[in-house]
């Protein structure tokens, strides 16, 4: 999504567009548009103001290259993309933002980041965002993503700090991600959608699914609409 409503700027999807096909949530910085596409931080700063303030939801993805984390600069990257990313949010509108931590080195790899690296980073992301206001940080919602599967996602969505997963291939395979729903399914604080007999966290998709932090179920509305990369079942607090 560009943050430009309308102008020559021939390629680009805006927030009207994406409103007009009936869209209510937006991924941005994702890494592939970073390193193929040129996207800077300056730019998703205006980006993710942009998105709120047309009444779309941001799914802000950052993390880390594998070289970054060998040569230890995991923090200060993640402390760029976050800090740059979020600049013109206004604190109020901090838990309006999805984060999505996908460290670069473990999206579609195969590899996945061992359960402490995936808590030790998603705290550090929280941590930063307590600096700017500890209660909006609490509300925010932080996401694991890159090659999350039926076999680890229960020991990342059981970490204190991992309020859920963004899927991406495993959510191409019904089996793969049907597998996945379980690991959220056991964690208290909501009810299915309407008619469901399962237990477990919200759940949105765009690329994949989004698996979101529990709240009372009365907080909350289902529908069904699309995201900007594809369409399922979401939910989200009622306007």
């Amino acid at each position: 999504m560009y943050f430009e409503d309308s102008g020559a700027f021939t390629g680009e999807v805006s927030a009207p567009m994406l409103l007009d096909i009936g869209v209510d949530s937006v991924i941005l910085g994702h890494s592939e548009r970073r390193q193929n596409f040129g996207e800077t931080d300056e730019a998703l700063a205006r980006k993710v103001r942009r998105a709120i303030e047309a009444g779309l939801q941001p799914i802000l993805c950052c993390g880390e290259t594998e070289a970054e984390r060998e040569s230890g600069d995991t923090d200060a990257v993640l402390s760029h993309q976050v800090i740059t990313d979020l600049a013109e949010v206004h604190t109020d509108d901090l838990d309006k933002v999805v984060i999505a931590y996908e460290p670069i080195w473990a999206i579609g790899t195969g590899k996945v980041a061992t359960v402490e690296q995936a808590q030790e980073a998603i705290h550090f992301i929280r941590n930063l965002l307590r600096s700017r206001d500890p209660e909006a940080a609490q509300r925010v919602r932080i996401l694991y993503g890159g090659s999350v599967k039926p076999g680890n996602a229960a020991e990342l969505m059981a970490q204190p700090d991992i309020d859920g997963a963004l899927v991406g291939g495993a959510s191409l395979d019904p089996e793969d991600f049907g597998g996945i729903v379980p690991a959220a399914a056991g964690r208290p604080g909501w009810q299915g959608p309407p008619g469901s007999r399962s237990t477990g966290w919200p759940w949105s998709s765009s690329t994949g699914g989004a698996w979101r932090h529990p709240v009372p179920a009365t907080r909350f509305h289902w529908r069904t609409r699309p995201t900007s990369t594809g369409s399922g079942a979401s939910i989200r607090r009622p306007s």
